[in-house]
């Protein structure tokens, strides 16, 4: 599918940074590559702004270098109600290892592009998003439904009657993880990782493997 032949038919994407070469060339390739209007604001509030030219799609792809991400979060929260509908967000020129992904994820960011990603692969992510998809690792994912599992560990376990063993497991199977990858991220054996499956589908009645992890992605 070309870029004239994007499946949206008003979407926009606004890349929240400097105006410097590099972001008004991603803003030039992203619009070729899309079909989406592109454009780079350099402050939270003008993305809210311009109300009138705001379409129904919006992609906000937040430049990380050299920015405060928690407050320029906290100034988009704080700006939403003059931007209608609410964006989509994702942060891009990320560094690895800061550890803000799971503190993002909770105030909405769908997206995580690093530094020194290829533009192939953010323009694979930009198409994901605009699907309503989510744009991060395996390894961001699992941390965030670990955090999010051990926040509602009581009130699960109660319910189902899971112990803190199954509750990791479930949260691995909910991010696709098989058993050997379970055997290994736990220090099991992938026997053990079966008898742990056996006793979590009979404790929250599910036949399968997949009906487990929806009733996690459910649940926890």
């Amino acid at each position: 599918m070309t870029a004239r032949e994007s499946p949206h038919l008003d979407c926009q994407i606004v890349i929240l940074g400097p105006r410097n070469l590099q972001n008004e060339l991603l803003a030039y390739v992203l619009e070729k590559e899309t079909g989406a209007s592109s454009r780079v604001a350099e402050a939270p509030q003008s993305v809210a702004e311009d109300v009138e030219n705001q379409a129904k799609n919006r992609l906000l792809l937040v430049d990380c270098a050299g920015r405060i991400v928690k407050r320029t979060l906290e100034e988009l929260q704080g700006n939403q109600a003059a931007s209608s509908p609410d964006p989509t967000i994702a942060l891009f020129s990320l560094q690895h290892g800061r550890g803000i992904e799971q503190d993002a994820l909770q105030r909405g960011v769908k997206g995580f592009f690093y530094q020194n990603e290829s533009l192939h692969l953010i323009l694979r992510g930009v198409k994901a998003l605009f699907r309503g998809e989510i744009w991060l690792s395996r390894e961001v994912l699992a941390g965030y439904v670990a955090n999010s599992a051990r926040r509602r560990a009581p009130a699960i376990q109660n319910e189902a009657g899971l112990s803190s063993r199954e509750m990791e497991i479930l949260a691995l199977i909910s991010i696709g993880s098989n058993n050997d990858e379970i055997a290994d991220k736990l220090c099991i054996s992938p026997h053990t990782v079966k008898t742990h499956l056996y006793h979590i589908f009979k404790k929250i009645s599910v036949p399968s493997r997949l009906q487990a992890a929806l009733w996690a992605a459910k649940n926890m």
